[in-house]
């Protein structure tokens, strides 16, 4: 029976792991640039490859600076946006990181507790992606309009695919496979950390 002192930090724990789950898998499947380059369209005048690293770089928050050329001015302003959420998101994932670092020490002696909240953050993020997954079947239309709505406090992502280079070489489709493969990932390395609670917890 866990003590009612913590519960409350198991809680955060279970917060903690979904967190952490969810955004590195997020790092891995936006930064994957092969990934990308499997995909990519011929747009005469310019080196697709060479101009998307620069973008990719860019907001995963490398030291370099987008100049109008291939992207219009519209476009940058976008993209700085979008930089400013990887930034919170990377920030989020180190902070959930280090408290489960910290809970693993504080819980050493009782490491049931600890691995109780994993668990139950592992079912959290599997429950939320089936719930995503539904949502997404249903429309994924509607999930890609509400989540630009939600995450972005201006109208700059809605781009013109006749003018607009960013969403020539980035179109709908792509971001429907980076959200599959999310989801995916996000479920197998769920369910590769409950195998290991489960070993864990049968040894101590």
């Amino acid at each position: 029976m866990i003590k009612l002192s913590d519960r409350g930090n198991v809680v955060i724990i279970s917060l903690s792991v979904f967190v952490f789950l969810l955004l590195i898998n997020l790092q891995i499947v936006s930064f994957d640039e092969d990934f990308y380059f499997e995909r990519f369209e011929v747009i005469d005048g310019f080196n697709i490859e060479e101009e998307f690293s620069k973008i990719l770089y860019y907001v995963n928050g490398k030291d370099i600076e987008l100049e109008e050329g291939f992207l219009n001015n519209k476009e940058i302003i976008h993209l700085k946006d979008v930089r400013g959420l990887f930034n919170l998101s990377k920030l989020l994932m180190w902070i959930s990181g280090l408290s489960l670092v910290l809970f693993g020490v504080y819980y050493i002696k009782r490491f049931k507790v600890f691995l109780r909240g994993v668990k139950y953050g592992c079912y959290s993020l599997i429950i939320f992606i089936l719930l995503l997954l539904f949502l997404s079947f249903i429309s994924f239309d509607a999930v890609f309009l509400n989540f630009h709505k939600i995450a972005f406090s201006n109208d700059l992502w809605l781009l013109n695919p006749l003018e607009d280079n960013l969403i020539k070489i980035l179109p709908q489709e792509i971001f429907e496979e980076i959200v599959k493969k999310l989801l995916l990932y996000s479920i197998v390395s769920s369910l590769i950390i409950l195998c290991l609670v489960r070993v864990i917890k049968d040894r101590i």
